[in-house]
């Protein structure tokens, strides 16, 4: 099958277990404002514009303060954890069969998939299956959004590895996000 595209803007993904979702508010404050951006479960939020991520007053500059220079960066969510994910070119895929998150808008060529150099960056445990991967802008309470990807990955320890594709002028530049499944549970 292969993946859809969407456009992030240069906004950090976060994948989510399906158990925590709810607890992500985005770059969403609560908010007593007569005319909310939002409304969740009873609870009005405004979008906060003033990103500060040495002092981080959202989820979403949580998320933007741990990932820095990094491929991977988990952060709490709730009563568990989100993983963020170090991307920089807008456009994101999910590809499900490689298990594998594409930045960059296209698939790579699966023969030259081979020749990727990849770096292990965190040994992730998860005893979840069912993930939303996400714009972390995004209020996870807030229902699904045409641009949100459904993960599924089996309980178990996992290695992440980052890499990058392309190597001509005539090749997309691609970062490449894979979870390699190390043990089940």
């Amino acid at each position: 099958m292969t993946p859809r595209f969407e456009d992030y803007s240069g906004a950090a993904p976060i994948l989510l277990s399906q158990n925590v979702l709810r607890h992500w508010q985005g770059f969403f404050l609560p908010t007593q404002n007569l005319s909310p951006d939002l409304e969740v479960d009873g609870q009005a939020y405004r979008i906060c514009s003033d990103f500060d991520f040495e002092n981080p007053k959202t989820d979403y500059d949580r998320a933007c303060a741990a990932i820095g220079a990094k491929a991977f960066a988990l952060i709490p969510v709730g009563k568990g954890q989100g993983m963020v994910i170090g991307t920089t070119l807008d456009s994101l895929g999910w590809w499900e069969e490689e298990r594998m998150v594409i930045n960059g808008g296209r698939l790579p060529d699966l023969a030259k998939l081979k020749q990727v150099e990849w770096e292990r960056e965190l040994v992730w445990i998860t005893e979840d299956s069912e993930f939303v991967l996400l714009n972390a802008c995004d209020h996870g309470g807030a229902g699904r959004k045409p641009d949100w990807f459904e993960v599924r990955l089996d309980p178990g320890t996992y290695g992440l590895e980052h890499g990058t594709y392309g190597w001509k002028d005539d090749e997309a530049c691609l970062s490449l996000f894979r979870f390699v499944q190390l043990t089940s549970c």
